[in-house]
């Protein structure tokens, strides 16, 4: 059993949908790995600030998905 495409195309509000849920997922992400970076013990220093560069990261990719919504929306 396989993934079925779907029969009817996306529209552009389930797109819209879409780009805000991955929006909001990626800072929820990315605020809970700083939440948790900033209350690590004093011992995992080096876990923390992996951990605060990938919640960076994940707060740069909500903004860059946000960036390309707003692209594509100003050009259709």
């Amino acid at each position: 059993m396989g993934l079925r495409l779907p029969d009817k195309p996306t529209t552009p509000a389930q797109w819209q949908v879409i780009a805000w849920a991955g929006i909001v997922l990626f800072v929820v992400v990315g605020s809970v790995g700083l939440y948790f970076s900033f209350h690590a013990p004093p011992e995992k220093v080096q876990l923390a600030q992996q951990l605060r560069s990938y919640s960076l990261t994940s707060y740069g990719l909500a903004v860059a998905v946000y960036a390309i919504k707003r692209i594509v929306a100003f050009f259709m």
